[in-house]
């Protein structure tokens, strides 16, 4: 189980590299959620997504996501303007 507020969830090495990228900016979560949900459905079992978002509050959106829908937060990464999101497709 992730913690609901760690600045980052370690990556493990050799996990491979993502097959798609999404830039959100400053989206809101129902808009970003529908660009996850639309290239998830692209990608195959066990591919990566990266995610960036300008938005602090999209952490525990996309948190929460990713516990609904079964896939995985393989990582999250913050520098306090930024966060990033690695999610594996189940």
């Amino acid at each position: 189980m992730i913690d609901e507020s760690p600045e980052t969830i370690p990556f493990s090495p050799g996990a491979g590299v993502p097959r798609a990228v999404i830039d959100a900016g400053g989206e809101p979560w129902d808009v970003l959620m529908g660009m996850i949900s639309q290239r998830i459905a692209e990608l195959g079992p066990g591919d990566l997504l990266e995610v960036s978002s300008g938005d602090p509050s999209h952490r525990m959106d996309l948190m929460a996501w990713t516990r609904i829908t079964g896939h995985d937060l393989f990582q999250l990464t913050a520098d306090g303007r930024h966060t990033w999101f690695w999610i594996r497709k189940r």
